[in-house]
């Protein structure tokens, strides 16, 4: 009897340390390593008409044959968005001559941007520039990106 005692005993101390360790090794921390989508993208209610009387035309990876801005203004309308058939996050990218003008955080499926803040104003003229989409997981693990050209016309 006093046998059978110590044989639970021992089998117990194990499921203590077995539980312990997976707790310890973050393997029973599911959901804590996910991204924070970015507060500031809208739920995605297709394109809006730009005050320029113009509308841009989204292509199947939520590219643009060109995107439309005002001239010497860092607060622009814009078209970026998600699709909602898409499963993981993107982070937009606006680029003129190498350098980012605007980036975004992480973009859900489903959700794009109206509204942006440049990093500086841009001049009136016509640009070539390119829509850099870096998508990602949930997790935050890196997929595959694709830059798309584009002609940038500020008005």
């Amino acid at each position: 009897m006093k046998d059978s005692y110590k044989i639970i005993i021992i089998i117990v101390c194990l499921l203590i340390i077995d539980g312990a360790m997976f707790w310890l090794l973050g393997l029973g921390k599911k959901g804590n390593k996910s991204i924070q989508a970015d507060g500031n993208s809208s739920t995605w209610e297709g394109s809006q008409r730009i005050d320029f009387g113009l509308s841009m035309d989204m292509i199947s990876i939520a590219g643009m044959s060109e995107i439309i801005l005002k001239a010497d203004q860092i607060e622009q309308r814009v078209n970026f968005h998600n699709p909602n058939e898409n499963t993981c996050y993107i982070i937009f990218n606006l680029v003129l001559d190498g350098e980012v003008i605007w980036r975004s955080g992480y973009c859900p499926p489903g959700h794009g941007y109206y509204n942006i803040t440049l990093n500086k104003p841009i001049p009136k003229g016509e640009y070539d520039a390119d829509v850099l989409h870096e998508c990602f997981t949930g997790e935050g693990k890196k997929l595959n990106s694709a830059k798309i050209h584009t002609k940038l016309k500020v008005i």
